[in-house]
């Protein structure tokens, strides 16, 4: 069995380097259909625990790392050239770094809004196309956080403005 994994494996790796010249011609019309994105998602969507459930036992950690290594290697080939969770994730950071100086140079704030907004939609884009995708994820966390702290400091800003004004 571990035989055929590693075959299939190592099948499925040089595939992936030859997968723009893969295609099949089907008998009734005659045109070729070119086979990569069905397979291409479904081997980048599995989980580790989802291979081990389809073979029928745990991965050893040599397997673990080339499925891994495949993964990564066939996201990057399908890549769509976008890069959202990426973008998702440093315009999180940026929006918290604002916030943080904003507190110090209150005009800077706004920055961090932008920032903020910018990461949740870009993080949701991110996770519309590839719902596995973590940066995405923490960008688009780490925008909510930014907005709900600005709202809870506004919030505090008001609350004193209104006592001494009373």
């Amino acid at each position: 069995m571990r035989i055929i994994f590693t075959l299939i494996v190592l099948l499925s790796g040089l595939i992936s380097f030859a997968l723009p010249a893969i295609s099949t011609t089907t008998p009734e019309t005659g045109s070729k259909v070119i086979l990569t994105e069905p397979v291409l998602k479904k081997i980048t969507a599995m989980k580790v625990k989802d291979v081990q459930k389809v073979i029928g036992r745990k991965l050893t950690l040599k397997e673990k790392i080339g499925f891994w290594l495949l993964k990564k290697k066939l996201k990057k080939q399908a890549g769509d050239g976008s890069k959202h969770g990426e973008t998702s994730y440093i315009l999180g950071f940026v929006a918290l770094g604002l916030l943080v100086a904003g507190l110090f140079l209150p005009f800077v704030i706004i920055g961090s809004v932008v920032a903020a907004v910018l990461a949740i939609v870009f993080g949701s884009m991110a996770g519309k196309r590839d719902p596995a995708d973590r940066k995405g994820y923490a960008g688009k966390l780490m925008g909510w956080i930014t907005l709900g702290l600005i709202v809870a400091l506004f919030l505090i800003l008001v609350a004193l403005l209104s006592s001494i004004f009373n």
